[in-house]
């Protein structure tokens, strides 16, 4: 080797040596627990006073390093990595990956570590199944699977929230403690709320230590478009009726078209009267309201009343009619009747009969049955009691006087006649006539006008 070549290779390690950057890592390997705190050491030595670059690959949030700042020429720098797994941090083995560069020569240096995350306790959440009813105002039924794969007992709480997008619309969450190996069921019910918009809705799981997320798992449904269309009935009783007013709400997601209000209204709809709404049909007791179309959240009112003041005005006719009939009339029924007549050779012999009948139910007092004889006529005799008999300008009066007439008592009274001229043709006797007093009212009834023929 000449001198020049060995002049030029000496030069080039001088110049070699000069830039030297090493980087060294201790421990390599890293072990932790979740919730505990570890660290590793990094040294790093150059030849010239540097501010180097510092990249890592593999870092995660729970990590944090604290870097060499300025390194001294010829001297070692130190560098921390803390490692402090949370409970959100998923078991299993992590390489990072360093690469520090030097500012001044561009030189490099590289090293790399495993750190290994354990658990002693851990819940994780396994599955989340969905049912119910995926439309606004639907039931949604959820059923959360957690299990403890850890080494120790492990207490928390499963939070499960039913979220649309970043919004939450319900959360609800449950005390939990599973032991090693333990598996448990929860089930948690959540209602959509009404015109919840169609599109993807999740339940989310997670568990939780101290508010911190342990494990978490998303499960999914969608919501599709529809119309629903509810009913509010408020009634407000009247005297005699009512009104009711129904308010038809969409509570979907989705316009509603001809909407059809059926209400059967049945012995009612004969006295309905209309008030707000469409009607549409009225059949069997049956009223039909049509509404064109509702919006999401739009309300349309019906309103009707049901007044029965023609019908009581009816019942009260009848009622007094029934009154009249049962009440009014319910007095001594009295008939009289021509029950023989005999001809002689003087004229005709002839036996009236009085049929007197107590038809109220009670037992009167005082009753007086009159009867008139015209002077046309002669009394022959009595058949039964005998009346007082008085004479008046047109003839005979006859007079009965009863102390008492018991209930539905039947009386009969008969007297006979004669004529004093010869009677031609058709001759009718005079009405009878009784008198009582019923509930401190006086009534008078009279019986038939019986003819002669």
């Amino acid at each position: 080797m000449t001198r020049i070549s060995y002049l030029a290779l000496s030069f080039l390690l001088l110049v070699t040596t000069a830039h030297a950057l090493t980087l060294a890592v201790e421990p390599t390997t890293l072990q932790v627990y979740v919730g505990e705190s570890a660290n590793l050491t990094m040294w790093l030595t150059s030849s010239v006073d540097d501010w180097p670059l510092v990249y890592i690959k593999g870092l995660k949030p729970w990590m944090t390093f604290e870097s060499f700042g300025l390194v001294r020429a010829n001297q070692t720098a130190k560098a921390t990595l803390w490692v402090e797994p949370s409970y959100d941090a998923v078991p299993g083995t992590y390489k990072l990956s360093f690469l520090v560069v030097s500012r001044e020569t561009n030189e490099t240096a590289s090293a790399s570590v495993l750190v290994t995350v354990l658990r002693k306790a851990y819940a994780i959440v396994e599955e989340v199944k969905i049912s119910g009813e995926y439309r606004p105002k639907g039931d949604i039924a959820s059923r959360v699977t957690i299990s403890n794969p850890g080494v120790l007992a492990f207490s928390g709480k499963l939070k499960v929230s039913l979220v649309h997008g970043a919004e939450v619309l319900e959360e609800m969450e449950s005390n939990f403690t599973l032991h090693p190996g333990e598996k448990q069921v929860l089930s948690f019910e959540f209602k959509l709320p009404e015109l919840a918009v169609a599109g993807v809705y999740c339940i989310e799981a997670k568990t939780t230590y101290e508010e911190r997320k342990v494990s978490e798992k998303l499960g999914c449904f969608e919501v599709k478009r529809m119309a629903i269309v509810e009913e509010h009935v408020r009634r407000k009783p009247k005297i005699i009726g009512e009104l009711v007013e129904i308010a038809v709400r969409n509570v979907g997601n989705e316009e509603a078209s001809d909407v059809e209000i059926v209400k059967d209204l049945g012995f009612g709809s004969a006295f309905f009267e209309n008030i707000a709404g469409e009607v549409v049909g009225r059949s069997d007791g049956k009223v039909v309201w049509k509404i064109a179309r509702l919006s999401p959240g739009e309300t349309a009112v019906i309103r009707y009343e049901v007044n029965f003041l023609p019908l009581v005005i009816l019942l009260i006719i009848v009622t007094l009619a029934l009154y009249f009939l049962l009440v009014e009339t319910r007095i001594v029924g009295l008939k009289k009747k021509i029950i023989r007549v005999k001809k002689r050779r003087e004229g005709l012999e002839i036996t009236v009969a009085l049929e007197l009948k107590n038809a109220t139910g009670k037992e009167l007092r005082g009753v007086i049955l009159r009867d008139d004889v015209p002077m046309i006529f002669r009394l022959e005799g009595f058949i039964g009691p005998k009346p007082s008999v008085k004479s008046m300008e047109k003839g005979l009066q006859l007079v009965w006087r009863l102390p008492r007439l018991k209930p539905y008592e039947e009386r009969v009274f008969s007297y006979k006649l004669s004529t004093l001229v010869e009677v031609e043709g058709s001759f009718k006797l005079p009405r009878a006539k009784v008198f009582s007093k019923l509930e401190g009212k006086l009534k008078t009834a009279y019986s038939n006008a019986p003819a002669l023929e």
